[in-house]
């Protein structure tokens, strides 16, 4: 195992990572957003229909609420993706240059690397170990 410290993150990767992260959250918590209106709008409509309110009545207002709800409902879950992905990949780019101030004064955080012991990284490892060993006889 190797400890290294990672001293710096460039703004630029942590702004690609966060927007893709962030995108990609929204994506799976936006789905909640056209769940709920539909039980909200369903239980709505079940109240209405034993208010007196006659039947086609009741009819045409699901039929303009769900057009006009849907309607929003996926412009709102399109813009949210994107706006998240874009306010999240600010935020993870601000959290990047904070983070090499802090390193600056207090150093990055160890990390410790295993690699992998198929093809390369083992004849690297290995040229690396023969050469402690000949530093330590020299």
């Amino acid at each position: 195992m190797v400890t290294t410290t990672l001293k710096r993150i460039t703004p630029g990767s942590a702004f690609k990572v966060g927007v893709v992260v962030n995108g990609i959250l929204f994506l799976i918590a936006g789905i909640f957003i056209f769940i709920l209106p539909t039980v909200a709008f369903t239980s709505m409509s079940a109240s209405i229909s034993g208010s007196g309110i006659s039947d086609a009545d009741i009819r045409a207002m699901n039929d303009i609420i769900g057009l006009v709800g849907g309607a929003s409902m996926i412009c709102f879950y399109f813009v949210g993706v994107v706006m998240s992905a874009i306010i999240g990949g600010i935020y993870f780019a601000i959290a990047a240059v904070i983070y090499n101030l802090t390193a600056k004064w207090v150093g990055g955080l160890e990390i410790e690397l295993q690699f992998a012991h198929t093809g390369y990284l083992d004849e690297i490892e290995r040229d690396i170990n023969a050469a402690e060993k000949r530093k330590n006889t020299l």
